[in-house]
């Protein structure tokens, strides 16, 4: 009898067992790969505009997938991804929206990126680039950053360029990725970020605004050079770091002169020295606010300077540049 009722024991905990962990549910990030690999071959699923790739790492509970949507019309390509990143133990989400467009010899491509930075994926990095090249090679770019928080008394987000299309593209793909592998999210409790943000009425933007922007450009007036180009000089400063660029942008050519990296060291009173990054004569004195910067020759003292800016304006400043005339690279090229 106790031998019998020892052997019904061990069967209703090994039911039990099985029970519980046929009904253990999956979560969103399972479900996407399975989802993917059943209708998928190799790992990979190219199919209309569809191109996704899971990685091969099947040790991994949650492997990496990056689902790319493009779509091709006369000469603009534009992408919207919608991936799950595991690396080095890290796991986030990332949606990305780019919009790349050919004129003739131009190229203009302009990205933003979101990506998670906690476990419960509500609190995220904005990343946004806008890049121009001429046949092929890279004539000028400019850069932004910013979050988007979720919290209990709403959605707070800072605004870039692309901000609003990538939301709503995004929503499309999630939309279309659930219907082309027949999965619910909703099962899952898993509610993607655009769908939160989609209501938000997000303005569209088309300049980056001061407070995302990674540098601070300083730019001069426009000038004619003796070969008649209408010239404009910008030092653009990095805002986390002892970086900088000084450029000179060709109207007519709609590309850099030059472009010049460097590197700013403080000397006090708001005077850095302004040295390039390679074997040129390029050094100045610089004396920088917020919305100014003087250029002076390294000739002068930082009394000198002082006084000069103090009682003369910078009136002995090779170079005054500013913020206030900032677009003005754009500005020329609607002329």
């Amino acid at each position: 009898m106790k031998k019998y009722f020892a052997l019904l024991l061990s069967f209703v905990l090994a039911f039990g067992l099985t029970a519980c962990h046929q009904d253990e549910k999956q979560d969103f990030w399972e479900a996407t790969i399975d989802a993917v690999q059943s209708k998928s071959k190799d790992n990979a699923y190219l199919k209309n505009n569809w191109n996704i790739g899971i990685s091969s790492d099947e040790g991994k509970k949650h492997q990496n997938m990056a689902a790319r949507y493009i779509v091709e019309n006369d000469n603009e390509t534009t992408t919207t991804i919608f991936a799950l990143q595991n690396q080095n133990d890290k796991e986030y989400i990332s949606y990305t929206y780019t919009t790349d467009v050919i004129e003739d010899t131009k190229e203009y491509q302009k990205t933003i990126t979101i990506n998670s930075t906690n476990k419960k994926y509500t609190k995220y990095d904005i990343q946004y680039n806008y890049y121009e090249f001429e046949n092929g090679n890279y004539t000028y770019g400019e850069d932004a950053t910013g979050s988007i928080s979720i919290n209990k008394d709403g959605i707070t987000y800072d605004n870039v360029p692309l901000l609003n299309e990538a939301i709503q593209s995004c929503c499309t793909i999630i939309d279309d990725f659930q219907e082309e592998f027949d999965i619910d999210y909703e099962e899952y409790d898993f509610d993607p970020l655009p769908y939160q943000m989609k209501d938000l009425n997000i303005p569209s933007i088309d300049e980056i605004q001061e407070e995302t922007a990674t540098s601070t450009d300083y730019y001069g007036e426009q000038r004619i050079n003796a070969k008649g180009y209408t010239l404009v000089d910008c030092l653009s400063i990095d805002k986390d770091t002892n970086e900088a660029t000084y450029s000179t942008f060709n109207y007519e050519r709609q590309s850099d002169e030059e472009s010049i990296p460097c590197t700013l060291s403080l000397q006090g009173n708001n005077i850095y020295l302004l040295t390039p990054d390679m074997d040129i004569d390029f050094t100045y004195y610089i004396y920088k606010t917020d919305d100014t910067v003087y250029m002076y020759s390294i000739d002068y003292s930082s009394n000198e300077i002082i006084e000069d800016i103090t009682n003369n304006g910078g009136n002995m400043a090779e170079q005054i540049l500013k913020t206030t005339n900032d677009s003005l690279r754009k500005k020329i090229a609607e002329q």
